[in-house]
């Protein structure tokens, strides 16, 4: 509602325990923000189609996501996805970075997501940016430079850290770097550098959104 916000946890070790969370709520004069909850089988992409219509040089999507019980081991490729808003009416999540096995065999219980465009004014700008294995950044380049005074720069993928979250084929254990970034830009280069972690390759798709003045 306009005044609530609801946080499930599931799981033994989260629900028999406490827990504390941050959040920010942000309110945009002008915004659309269009909201669901995906729920998929044990796969690599979980595709939301057929979405009204918007403009992507004004869109971002933020999510969340959680999975079931079956096959619930520790292997931190299946656990986080990278988001993207593929073209005016579909968003992409996808895990794993072109891995297959462990890093996509537990069902998805829930991916919360939220789709935002921005008033005109606004302008959003995503690149996909790739580690190789064993990489700790990697860039990639936006077609406009931005104003940094009234610019930020993320991921999609929400949790521990903010919205940092992309995909890896790291499928030793659940060190969270690997799948974690920190993202900046410069001119029109973005850097995504992964501070924690360098395990396996890793992509991330970073959106830049420059405020209207």
């Amino acid at each position: 509602s306009a005044t609530t916000v609801a946080i499930a946890a599931t799981g033994a070790t989260f629900v028999n325990s406490s827990r504390s969370w941050a959040l920010q709520v942000v309110s945009v004069a002008g915004a659309n923000v269009l909201r669901g909850i995906s729920v998929a089988a044990a796969v690599g992409t979980v595709t939301v189609a057929g979405l009204p219509s918007a403009a992507p040089a004004r869109t971002f999507v933020v999510f969340t996501a959680h999975l079931t019980a079956v096959n619930d081991t520790d292997q931190i490729c299946k656990r986080t996805f990278r988001g993207a808003v593929t073209n005016p009416t579909t968003l992409d999540f996808t895990r794993g970075n072109g891995a297959g096995g462990v890093c996509v065999n537990a069902p998805i219980d829930e991916l919360a997501w939220e789709r935002v465009e921005l008033p005109t004014g606004a302008l959003v700008q995503s690149v996909t940016v790739t580690h190789a294995a064993n990489s700790a950044t990697g860039s990639g380049a936006i077609a406009t430079a931005v104003d940094p005074t009234r610019s930020v720069v993320f991921m999609a993928g929400q949790g521990q850290g903010g919205q940092s979250f992309g995909e890896s084929n790291f499928s030793g254990n659940d060190i969270i770097g690997a799948v974690q970034g920190v993202a900046s830009v410069a001119g029109t280069t973005v850097t995504v550098a992964r501070p924690a972690s360098n395990l396996g390759s890793a992509s991330f798709t970073p959106f830049v959104v420059e405020f209207a003045p």
